[in-house]
């Protein structure tokens, strides 16, 4: 499962393992907040023994405040690290961090040392073909982060410039692939199990990382079938249970984002009654009633 901002908590990566991911990352987090040891930002990496293999993500582009965030990061004992150097928000890129790196490799390369050095862990790196169609840098980025120790690369095959326009450009990733001897893993664009395990084979990668059709969607990291009602409706009550234990009252509304997918078997009208409830306990009882009325009733997208 791919680091994304409000999705990749432990709910989600909770439930992308239960479905056959083999590994999840974190949400991203502030290096300067880590190090501040922020109490939000701090709840990002908890995490429990059934969501390992567990990547902690971090961005910055300050080394001092990389490595004080590394020092309060290791104690909580995760797999591994991995600097975030995709992320193409202004408020992001423009100070230097996520892709912003990007345009200073040589900086990308220290901050894995630091990270490196500080934890004992192996550390990874989530990059982008380059900050636009001028810069395409991947292949000075892939050597310069293997140089600098890292263990994998995760690439997302599109531009800073970009950020999710257009179509990502998978082939580039062959090329950096065959010219490391770390692992690549794929990213950008793939809705199927089968589109990611097809795009691992054509371009001999180590894996993909699956990302946006994973909302309201775990069983994309499962070959793909026919999912009954009865079952998104399962797992949607199961994903509410968990948001709801490590979110407490506000996880009924990180939820919302993945339940519109989970119900996209209902028509517009009758899905909105589930969106916009806002008693997390009525909505747990109507989704088990839901439930029990789809059981051998058939499509409900016109009912």
């Amino acid at each position: 499962m791919s680091p994304m901002a409000g999705v990749s908590d432990s709910p989600g990566r909770i439930m992308s393992r239960r479905y056959g991911a083999d590994f999840s990352f974190t949400e991203f987090g502030s290096a300067d907040f880590i190090a501040r040891s922020h109490p939000e930002t701090m709840k990002l990496y908890r995490f429990s023994d059934e969501e390992r293999p567990i990547v902690f993500q971090i961005f910055g582009s300050d080394a001092d405040s990389i490595r004080l965030a590394v020092q309060k990061l290791r104690p909580l004992d995760p797999d591994r690290l991995d600097l975030n150097m995709g992320c193409s928000v202004n408020r992001v890129a423009m100070k230097g961090a996520g892709a912003g790196l990007l345009q200073n490799p040589e900086q990308a390369g220290k901050l894995i040392e630091i990270m490196r050095k500080q934890s004992g862990l192996p550390v990874s790196a989530k990059i982008r073909l380059g900050w636009n169609d001028d810069k395409k840098n991947y292949l000075e980025v892939g050597r310069i982060l293997q140089e600098s120790g890292a263990c994998a690369l995760s690439v997302h095959g599109r531009t800073a410039a970009q950020g999710y326009r257009g179509q990502a450009d998978h082939a580039p990733l062959g090329e950096l692939a065959s010219s490391l001897s770390i692992p690549v893993f794929g990213n950008g664009d793939l809705h199927s199990y089968e589109q990611a395990r097809d795009l691992v084979q054509r371009y001999a990668l180590a894996g993909a990382l699956v990302g946006r059709a994973s909302i309201g969607n775990p069983f994309v990291f499962s070959p793909s079938r026919s999912i009954l009602p009865e079952e998104k409706i399962e797992a949607a009550r199961l994903h509410l249970e968990l948001s709801l234990s490590f979110h407490g009252y506000r996880g009924l509304f990180v939820f919302r984002k993945h339940l519109s997918r989970y119900l996209d078997f209902l028509a517009p009208e009758m899905r909105r009654e589930y969106l916009t409830e806002v008693d997390a306990e009525t909505l747990q009882n109507s989704l088990a009633t839901l439930q029990e009325r789809v059981k051998g009733a058939g499509n409900l997208s016109s009912a």
